[in-house]
Order: structure tokens, then sequence, then C-alpha cells
């Protein structure tokens, strides 16, 4: 991986981690939840204009994508409403890149070199330490809401990689992910919710405006990285994002910090590192 692709990637990972801490830290989760997906659609609306747009083959799976994308965000809103972001964050994220990797090879036959499954490996043990650690006092609930989200983010990981390739078109392809998943999720709130959702969108508008830029512009890097590496590398790669997560969790949120949580943060670390020199 170049050093110019890994840099982005440590960045869209860190941009990643601020918009969860955003919804985690607010009082009305889902209603940030709402703000971040609107906050997106609205920063698409107003670059896309400017941009080359996908290959008509592409459409198909941004439509697939979409659609999945949809269910995370709903997942995400659950998780953080019923556990603690230190808990959920990292299963929800690092369980994923194995489970993209699995699809991506049998799906896509994508090549993963040896290096770069050790730091796969590496990172899923981090998460793996992080997870377990704290066996006594899991939230079934949350785990099980963030094992379903890992799901998902394998499934759009593999759908969007395959897309974004046919593309021709990395940005603008993440960009419509967004205008499209940002409009449908704010429409079904209005309808629902009326007024209420208005007043509640206002309340966290600049965590939708941060958090909504945030949210696209990392998983357009994500995105873009995927036309250069093989998917399972830059799903591992992501998952930086844990390690920046516990630190604005214990930093931020005044979440709790132990040896295991710091063991597993080197653990993911070096597993980054690792990807990098592969």
């Amino acid at each position: 991986m170049s050093a110019l692709t890994f840099l982005l990637l440590m960045i869209g990972a860190a941009l990643h981690a601020i918009w969860n801490a955003l919804i985690r830290g607010a009082k009305d989760r889902i209603a940030t939840t709402m703000a971040v997906a609107g906050g997106s659609a609205l920063f698409a609306a107003v670059v896309l204009p400017f941009l080359k747009q996908p290959a008509s083959a592409s459409w198909i799976f941004l439509a697939l994508s979409t659609g999945i994308h949809l269910v995370s965000y709903s997942l995400v809103a659950r998780a953080y409403h019923v556990a603690d972001m230190t808990q959920v964050y990292p299963l929800m994220r690092g369980t994923a890149p194995l489970l993209t990797a699995i699809i991506a090879i049998l799906w896509l036959h994508d090549i993963v070199p040896p290096l770069s499954w050790a730091g796969i490996v590496a990172t899923s043990i981090g998460v793996g330490i992080l997870v377990f650690a704290r066996h006594q006092d899991w939230n079934r609930r949350g785990l099980f809401y963030a094992l379903a989200n890992a799901v998902t983010i394998a499934a759009y990981s593999a759908v969007d990689g395959a897309g974004v390739r046919q593309s021709q078109a990395p940005a603008a392809y993440a960009l419509w992910v967004f205008l499209c998943t940002g409009l449908i999720l704010c429409a079904f709130s209005l309808t629902q919710h009326g007024e209420c959702f208005g007043r509640r969108l206002k309340e966290n508008w600049w965590r939708g405006l941060v958090g909504g830029t945030g949210s696209a512009l990392s998983y357009g890097i994500a995105l873009w990285a995927m036309t250069r590496v093989p998917i399972p590398v830059v799903s591992a790669a992501r998952e930086c994002s844990i390690a920046f997560g516990t630190l604005i969790a214990v930093l931020f949120l005044k979440e709790r910090m132990n040896a295991s949580r710091l063991l597993a943060t080197g653990m993911i670390v070096l597993g980054a590192v690792i990807l990098r020199l592969a």
C-alpha cells in the first residue's frame, strides 16, 4: 500500500470515529443519526454537480448499497441507544474486515497477499481483546445490534467495492450513495414524526453537518482506495477508526479505559502498520 493511500485511509478512519462519537455523545441518538444522514445528503447534493458521474454499469450496485446502508444507519442508532460506544463500536467495526475478506475473495476474486492477511488478523485479534475482555458486563441487545451491523458493513463494503470499480468515478459514486440514503431516511422520519422531526433536526443541525460531511469524506476515501488495493485490505485499514474511537470515548465521552483496551488498541495499530508495509 502506498504512503498516500495509507495516510488518506487513516484520515478517513479518524473522520469515521468522529461522526460515530457525535452520535454516541448526543442525548437523542436516533435524531442525531438522522441529522448525520441529512448532513451527508446535503454535502453530496452540493458537490455532485461538479463531479464526473458514475458509469451506468455501477448503478445497480449503488441501488443495492443504498438499501444496505439504510439498515446500517438504523442498527448504529439502536446499538448506541442500549450500550456503550467502547463495547459495540469495536465489535461492529472490527468484525467486518474478516467478513468482507470472505465475500471479496469468494465473489470478487480479490487476491490478498500473506502479509496483508497478517495485518487483517492482527486487527481482528485487537478487536477480540476489546470485546471479550468485558464479557462479564456484556449488553446482549447491544452486541446483537453490533453483530448485525458488522454483517451489513461487510455487505455494503463488498457491494460498493464492486460498484466503484465499475463506476470510473469513485467520488461521485460514494456521494450518490449518501445522497440517496440521506434523502430516504429524512423523508421517512418526516412522514413518521412530522414537526417533531423538524424540531429534533434543528437541535442537532451542527452534528448533522459535521458528522455528515465526515461520514461522506471517510467512505469516499475508502472507495477510492478500493480501486487501488484489495477490498479486504482497505476494510481492515479503516478499522483504525476503532483506535480513534476508543481514544475519543475515553477523552471526551468519559468512558472507562483499562489495560485490555490499551493492548487491543496496540494490536489494531500493529495491524495497520503491517498493512502499510504489505
